[in-house]
């Protein structure tokens, strides 16, 4: 229940654009298709229909000018206006409805008396009386009631949300309700309720609820004078959590917010590990109109003691904006025991039009036993446009490093500058770039192979050069640069001069057939009397027959000769065809095939050897509810069987089956196998389960179950993960009551570092 509070901030529909409100749809699609990041989340029991039925869709064409649907009497004095007698009109995109409206087309300002009820896209709001400032976003109801669609939360919610307060005001960054109540429970008399003498929201960010009940079959069951709950979507949970792993053995974690002015947030952590004592720690959040940021603090207290703190701080400058980030890592039992790490940085960026500057500062420490290491880096970066032709990038870098154990000790300093401006011409575009590390003092080793001191380079194409009739004849682009580099061997100064011309080109031979071909030439010529050239073609001959088959038969050559001392200019040789053909000899069923050949392979190694791996697919798909599909390869070179892989898909009703293998020929053995059944139903119960068994260990490496048994607005979810090997092995049971309108993720399916389980074998994505 986290995010349940974050329903009142539905209450500003009428503060809300069309456009804001198309845009939270496209959020929400995507959070309907699944809670959280994991593909394979066990399925749950969908939320029931709301109350009053499905939404009404928007008014035509988002209606903004005034428009009158029905009253019994209408008057009007300029821009003022008056219904009465059952009025409605449509203004903004929203209908609204009331026994007497009044309006001032002028400021927008908008009071409806009397069974008031406005109408969107995305919720419908009634109040005894509602009064909206459309100009300003504003609006103040009286003994609202109201159901709201999923879409302006921009995804944080499954399902309709039912909302009612004795007075409510609030813009688009603040909500005040008194006396107020929400729920996601569909029936007229809620299984549960949450209401609250006093409650503020500020959207997207964090609700804060005083004198707050929490009502199951309209019975009260707990009291508590303060609750902060935050909407962001890497918030943590305030309920507690209890268990037992293999490095804390048994645990109990807890979270507690302490009450602060204004919208500042400040919890408390209590935990408590039975193999490593007590923990302590506090996250205090605060926002002013200009700053915004988080201190984090956690640390355990017994025999081993750690410390972990984190820091954000945004400010908003005259001039810019400014981001500090601090993060303190000391002992974490976790990964490093024994060392401490600490990482900060600074931003600030300055407000231009005409481009972007901005200039940071990075720091590490790591301190590991007797090994020290820190680098600092400086760095200025700057960008400019001069009209729409021209533009500049210069990036100055000061970096600093040093290392250090008992017997050693290494420092080094140096000064990166890069510098690049671009130009566009009427025959081309001109770049100069001016790439250099400059070492400060004594660096031993210091080596650099990157530096351009300077370069010029001019790009254009035939179509620039010599008119769009010829360079539609003759595609082809020209590369022509002249420059300074660092010389990787004498470490002194090394001119080059560089041609590159490439050609591309579409053919269409016959019906069914077409050519494709990409041609290359490089020629590079140096100062200490080197040079090479380079000559390269690829080519896709393309048939295309019968139903979505086709054969494509790929030619790859590019040739070098001379000599380069620059490591950058350096080619590998190739000489490749392959093969790929796909079919489709029935509706349901695909074939495809692919190999190649290397003419480059050394003689001495066989012909065997240039025949490359032979790749085989095979996919049927007899209905939409199933399909089968199998992969396998064949080594060339060792002649054998490499791998195969076999997925299967069935989708009877809401159930989904799937089943992988994989087969290890050069072993010749099964070498893994998964199954993942999910949304399995019986009655109010469903069942989920993922089995990954490793076939080399002969043993399960892992087995997932989830149960979920229907409880109308809420589920109960009870799951055993059983993760035999890898890091952080062993069992771990969880238990959960869930809102089904909340989106809601678990550790089912993922492994102790949270990796998918059962993807080892090639299968579908869920």
């Amino acid at each position: 229940m986290t995010r349940a509070a974050a329903a009142l901030a539905l209450l500003a529909a009428a503060a809300a654009s069309p456009a804001q409100l198309a845009a939270a749809r496209a959020v929400q699609d995507a959070a309907r298709q699944g809670a959280g990041g994991n593909p394979m989340q066990a399925s749950g029991f969908p939320p029931d229909a709301p109350r009053d039925g499905a939404l009404p869709q928007a008014s035509p064409s988002g209606l903004k000018a005034f428009r009158v649907l029905r009253a019994g009497s209408v008057s009007r004095s300029g821009d003022r206006v008056r219904l009465t007698d059952g009025a409605a009109f449509a203004y903004e995109g929203y209908e609204g409805y009331a026994e007497e409206i009044e309006g001032d087309l002028a400021t927008k300002l908008f009071e409806l008396r009397g069974a008031a009820r406005l109408v969107g896209a995305d919720g419908i709001v009634r109040a005894e009386s509602l009064r909206i400032d459309f100009e300003r976003r504003r609006f103040w109801a009286t003994e609202s009631a109201s159901q709201l669609s999923p879409d302006l939360l921009k995804g944080r919610v499954l399902a309709d949300l039912y909302v009612e307060g004795r007075s409510t005001a609030g813009t688009e960054g603040h909500i005040h309700t008194e006396d107020g109540s929400l729920t996601t429970c569909s029936l007229e008399r809620p299984h549960f309720d949450l209401t609250a003498n006093r409650i503020d929201v500020f959207p997207a960010r964090r609700a804060i609820l005083r004198s707050v009940d929490l009502r199951l079959f309209e019975r009260s069951l707990a009291r508590i004078p303060y609750v902060s709950l935050p909407l962001r979507e890497d918030a943590d949970r305030y309920l507690p959590d209890v268990g037992q792993s293999s490095d804390e053995g048994y645990y109990v974690k807890t979270r507690f917010g302490v009450g602060l002015p204004r919208e500042d947030s400040f919890d408390a952590r209590f935990d408590y590990y039975s193999k490593l004592g007590p923990g302590l720690g506090a996250d205090y959040d605060y926002k002013t109109a200009q700053t915004d940021g988080r201190l984090r603090v956690f640390g355990l207290v017994g025999d081993n003691p750690t410390l972990e703190f984190a820091s954000r701080h945004r400010q908003r400058l005259p001039f810019g904006q400014l981001a500090l980030d601090n993060t303190l890592q000391r002992r974490n039992y976790l990964d490093a025991p024994d060392t401490t790490t600490l990482l900060s940085r600074a931003a600030l960026d300055f407000d231009r039009r005409d481009g972007s500057t901005r200039l940071t500062l990075n720091r590490t420490n790591t301190e590991q036993g007797e090994f020290e290491y820190a680098q600092q880096t400086i760095q200025f970066a700057d960008t400019r446009r001069f009209g729409s032709r021209s533009n500049q990038s210069l990036d100055l870098a000061w970096v600093t490093s040093r290392s250090a154990t008992t017997t050693r000790l290494t420092e080094r300093e140096r000064i990166d500058v890069r510098y690049r401006y671009r130009e566009e011409l009427r025959a081309g575009s001109a770049e100069l770039e001016y790439t250099r590390s400059i070492p400060v003092g004594e660096n031993a080793g210091f080596f650099n192979s990157t530096d351009r001191t300077p370069l010029l380079t001019f790009r254009s194409d035939t179509a620039r050069l010599m008119g769009q009739r010829v360079g539609s004849a003759i595609p082809a682009t020209l590369q022509l640069s002249l420059g300074e580099f660092r010389d990787p061997v004498t470490k002194g100064s090394l001119q080059r001069t560089s041609l590159e011309l490439n050609s591309s080109r579409n053919s269409r031979l016959a019906k069914g057939w077409s050519l494709s071909t990409d041609a290359r030439f490089v020629q590079g010529v140096y100062s200490d009397d080197t040079a090479q050239y380079a000559t390269g073609l690829g080519s896709v001959l393309r048939w295309d027959y019968g139903a979505q088959s086709s054969v494509n038969l790929r030619y790859s050559f590019l040739e070098w000769h001379g000599y380069t001392p620059l490591q950058l200019d350096r080619l590998a040789r190739s000489n490749f065809l392959s093969l790929d053909w796909s079919a489709r000899p029935v509706r349901s069923w695909t074939l495809g095939l692919q190999t190649g050949y290397d003419f480059g392979r050394a003689e001495d190694l066989g012909d065997s050897s240039r025949w490359q791996t032979v790749g085989f697919r095979s996919e049927w798909r007899p209905k939409g509810w199933f399909q089968l599909r199998a992969l396998a390869n064949y080594d060339t070179s060792r002649e054998s069987l490499g791998t195969i892989r076999l997925d299967a898909l069935w989708k009877p009703g809401a159930t989904t089956v799937a089943l992988g293998a994989r087969y290890d020929g050069f072993r010749d053995r099964w070498a893994a196998a998964n199954l993942f059944v999910d949304g399995l139903k019986y009655g109010r119960l469903k069942l989920s389960a993922v089995l990954a068994y490793n076939g080399y260990l002969r043993q399960f490496e892992a087995a997932h179950y989830s149960f979920t048994y229907d409880l109308h607005c809420a589920e109960a979810i009870l799951q055993v993960l059983d993760n035999n090997v890898g890091f952080r092995s062993g069992r771990q049971v969880f238990f959960f009551i869930r809102l089904k309108a909340f989106p809601f993720d678990t550790p089912f399916g993922t492994g102790t570092r949270g990796q998918a389980i059962g993807t080892g074998t090639g299968g579908y994505s869920f």
